[in-house]
């Protein structure tokens, strides 16, 4: 083993390569086409739907896992509303019997000073005690300040208080307000030839296709879910029928762009140059060192 192997680390100057292997700082790496989230995929259970639903800004859900997290935050929003509501019901009893010391101390402090009576030393006390003050300003008679350790004289960080909870159920991909209501039922084209394939041939060529033009659809080709009647279509039929004809291109009936076309949210493709809507780098944040 050579002497540069040797002491490659005993340098004056902590290098990248070193500040790399040491494991501090955050730490990003792209991730793989295993990673990324096939566009028929539920947003939660990360499967392909069995029944898809999808919502206002594009998600897709199988129903059963978002009407199960929507249920779980309903529970949670009337389980804080209650400790909300208990929380200020305590907070205005307790104003109130601030208020009623308040003003007892008020009536009696007035009557003292209409009567000019004055506060009499109690039977058997020798008038008032001296406090024991040494030169650097400490009260020595007060020895209780000095014992930290008793549970008495721990600091007391108070109760927290709670905010007032949103009752909008949410998106649990967007955060976005999210009702049942607005969750729309989507209809998937399956390819025709789709009787001899497996799984794996599923997953590589495509287990939909566009019922208009019969385009296999995959991450790489956009599509849209037409609102009035959850069929989903690619985006050159939604450009071509919806946005310039503005008919739906299985029913005939008129249909607005704008509002009735929603589309899919997809992962995209494991390239660097794809659009997808999903973040294709993962982060770790670890420790930072200060060089």
């Amino acid at each position: 083993m050579t002497r540069h192997s040797k002491n490659n680390t005993d340098g004056a100057v902590f290098t990248y390569h070193e500040k790399k292997e040491a494991g501090f700082g955050s730490k990003s790496q792209r991730v793989g086409a295993d990673s990324v989230r096939e566009f028929d995929c539920c947003c939660l259970s990360l499967q392909p739907c069995r029944d898809p639903m999808v919502s206002p800004d594009g998600y897709l859900f199988d129903k059963e896992y978002i009407y199960q997290n929507l249920l779980k935050q309903k529970k949670k929003i009337k389980a804080l509303t209650k400790e909300w509501e208990e929380q200020e019901a305590r907070a205005q009893a307790d104003n109130e019997d601030k208020r009623e010391k308040q003003r007892e101390h008020d009536v009696e402090e007035f009557s003292r000073l209409e009567t000019g009576s004055r506060s009499r030393m109690k039977q058997g006390e020798d008038g008032p005690r001296t406090t024991g003050v040494t030169s650097h300003g400490l009260d020595v008679t007060n020895k209780l300040q000095f014992n930290f350790w008793l549970p008495t004289n721990t600091p007391d960080a108070g109760s927290q208080r709670i905010r007032k909870p949103d009752p909008k159920t949410k998106n649990p991909i967007s955060k976005k307000p999210l009702r049942v209501k607005e969750l729309v039922a989507v209809k998937f084209t399956p390819v025709s030839n789709k009787a001899n394939r497996t799984t794996e041939e599923e997953k590589k060529f495509g287990r939909y296709m566009c019922p208009v033009c019969s385009r296999t659809l995959t991450n790489s080709v956009k599509s849209g879910v037409i609102r009035t009647s959850g069929t989903v279509i690619c985006s050159e039929c939604i450009a071509r029928f919806v946005e310039k004809e503005k008919i739906d291109p299985i029913s005939g009936k008129p249909l607005d762009f704008k509002k009735d076309i929603i589309f899919l949210k997809s992962g995209g493709t494991a390239y660097a140059a794809s659009k997808g809507d999903e973040k294709k780098v993962a982060e770790k944040y670890m420790p930072a060192m200060r060089v």
